[in-house]
């Protein structure tokens, strides 16, 4: 079941490397948050994460 979660937009054309992992990182951390902070979901979390990194990219 896919969710949405909105993005905020940014220029990630103008981010570091690390600055970007930290975004990825904190929207795995809201996915987990909207599933109910339920274990497991850890990896689905964060390629969710970078999949809605690329979509944000992709409509640049």
């Amino acid at each position: 079941m896919k969710r949405t979660v909105k993005i905020a937009k940014i220029d990630f054309t103008k981010l570091t490397i690390n600055e970007i992992h930290r975004w990825v990182e904190g929207k795995a951390f809201e996915l987990y948050l909207s599933r109910g902070r339920r274990r497991g979901f850890e990896w689905e979390d964060w390629f969710d994460a970078e999949e809605l990194l690329m979509q944000e990219l992709l409509s640049s």
